[in-house]
């Protein structure tokens, strides 16, 4: 079976005619390296990407050398003060993140639950906002790492945004951070399931999340920790939860056509 690109997967968008193989394997190393919750050093980089050493030695001395990456006392690797310049401004400039995280706290008081905004990178969800309407809305953002998407009810209802067959590349490809294999028939099923409700609830039943735009590039959720009750089971108080959240997304969807 020919192997989808991994732009298509994660967007859909159009390849290039020639990709820069130099440059998406420095992308490659720098995700690795912004994805890991430790300092890594440049072999196990290379394990983690499958490509030869001395090739992700020259990568990574590049990257540090930019200040993107930043090699600690033992001769590993951190994310450098380039690429914390980099995400703030990113999220600065962001109209998703500006336009969201007024509905969110707002949807968090109303419901009394936690609220999460999160977006899918290959087989992972990285969450924008993870956090209580109780608390600083300053404490949730980016307070999560990487999370399996197939465990997450945000990751279920964005791959559910994907064909069988786009789901099943994508697990054969790369997977920054995140090492999981779950079972493809059982992940199938439940993104069908979530693809034909509209809605998706986690493997422990404790979240619940709907998408954000059609395509979807990113989801929000409503959540219960686990020292606190799961979601509740009857029909009715579901679909009430899923009318608030599918309300949210509508009004961050209008403020972000007028930002």
């Amino acid at each position: 079976m020919e192997r989808l690109p991994d732009a298509a997967i994660s967007r859909r968008v159009k390849p290039p005619a020639q990709i820069n193989q130099g440059l998406r394997d420095g992308i490659e190393c720098l995700l690795e390296i912004a994805a890991m919750e430790r300092p890594v050093g440049s072999r196990e980089l290379a394990r983690r990407m499958g490509q030869d050493h001395t090739r992700v030695n020259r990568i990574i001395s590049t990257l540090a050398y930019t200040g993107l990456a930043e090699q600690t006392a033992d001769r590993k690797y951190i994310a450098g003060p380039g690429l914390l310049v980099l995400a703030g401004l990113s999220l600065r400039s962001s109209p998703l993140y500006q336009c969201a995280m007024p509905h969110l706290e707002e949807l968090g008081v109303a419901t009394g639950y936690q609220v999460a905004l999160g977006l899918r990178w290959r087989t992972n969800v990285s969450y924008l906002y993870h956090g209580h309407a109780q608390e600083h809305a300053a404490l949730g953002i980016v307070s999560e790492g990487l999370y399996p998407a197939d465990r997450s009810s945000i990751g279920l209802v964005l791959l559910s945004q994907l064909t069988p067959r786009e789901i099943t590349e994508l697990y054969q490809g790369p997977s920054a951070g995140v090492l999981r294999n779950p079972d493809m028939k059982t992940l199938l099923e439940r993104v069908k399931e979530a693809r034909n409700a509209g809605f998706a609830v986690a493997s422990n039943a404790r979240s619940i999340a709907v998408a954000l735009g059609t395509p979807a590039a990113a989801g929000i959720a409503l959540y219960r920790s686990e020292d606190e009750e799961t979601l509740p089971k009857d029909a009715k108080a579901v679909r009430r939860l899923v009318k608030q959240l599918n309300s949210t997304a509508e009004r961050i969807l209008m403020d972000m056509a007028r930002a």
